[in-house]
């Protein structure tokens, strides 16, 4: 089982959907195993739009700076 490597955060819907396509173009297979990176949508814990990163992840760099490119803020 991978471990919870950070947390982003969303404010607006269309930066998260954003980063959500372009981690589907760019990191296919991550973004579709949930040891990777897990997509959630609206998380009412934390008032925003989240996505995780797991220490599965082929490339955890790479992956947070698309998030950040897309306004994802880092939580934890």
């Amino acid at each position: 089982m991978a471990e919870l490597s950070s947390t982003y955060v969303f404010e607006r819907e269309d930066d998260y959907n954003e980063a959500v396509d372009h981690l589907e173009r760019l990191m296919h297979d991550d973004r579709y195993n949930d040891d990777c990176i897990r997509c959630w949508g609206y998380d009412s814990g934390v008032s925003a739009y989240r996505i995780d990163i797991y220490s599965g992840c082929s490339d955890a760099p790479r992956a947070a700076a698309i998030i950040r490119e897309h306004r994802g803020k880092y939580r934890y």
